[in-house]
């Protein structure tokens, strides 16, 4: 799979979920953990190199940005996968 498909699904998922996150969690967006984490991975998307890598990276430093990071690389690789999740996320947007 080219980089710029890969890094387009991954960029999607992730803006999907974190929508969805912080239209649930409304009243509690402003001290939530996991709200935190998502904008982080976001941030971290809007690097290039971060976007269009294809390498899993290491889960020792930011331990749950990275880990996020590395489903959301293994989600937008596997085209059965990505379809699912992106269905799932569209459903529950609803």
């Amino acid at each position: 799979m080219n980089r710029a498909k890969l890094g387009y699904r991954k960029l999607n998922l992730q803006l999907r979920q974190f929508y969805l996150l912080s239209k649930y969690n409304k009243e509690e967006q402003n001290n939530s953990v996991r709200v935190e984490e998502q904008k982080q991975v976001l941030f971290n998307l809007l690097n290039p190199f971060e976007l269009f890598s294809k390498k899993q990276k290491e889960v020792t430093k930011e331990r749950y940005v990275n880990k996020y990071l590395n489903s959301l690389l293994r989600s937008a690789s596997n085209d059965t996968v990505y379809n699912v999740k992106l269905n799932a996320l569209k459903q529950a947007g609803n």
